[in-house]
């Protein structure tokens, strides 16, 4: 789904005793979201010290094909003492 999006840039300045603002024209972009993300949880339940299966599905709505792919997850890199989720480590075969 493509989003568009408009930008407009201005600058107000002080010149001796004037002021003074300028404003640029109107830019308008197109957005293109072909790939979209879903991380997904197999297990409904944790237990500390225990495993978790996450399962990550991208689906490609575009009308080519997308290279170069690279997808990286953080595991909670917050941490729990940030007040985030206890950082996870890969375990078994991570693919």
């Amino acid at each position: 789904m493509a989003t568009i999006i408009t930008n407009r840039a201005s600058v107000s300045y002080n010149y001796g005793t004037e002021s003074a603002t300028a404003v640029s024209n109107l830019a308008t972009a197109v957005l293109q979201g072909a790939l979209a993300l879903e991380k997904t949880a197999i297990n409904a339940n944790y237990t500390p010290g225990g495993e978790l299966t996450y399962v990550i599905g991208m689906t490609n709505s575009g009308a080519t094909d997308i290279t170069a792919l690279a997808v990286t997850d953080d595991l909670g890199a917050g941490g729990a003492g940030s007040g985030g989720t206890a950082t996870l480590d890969y375990t078994g075969n991570a693919l």
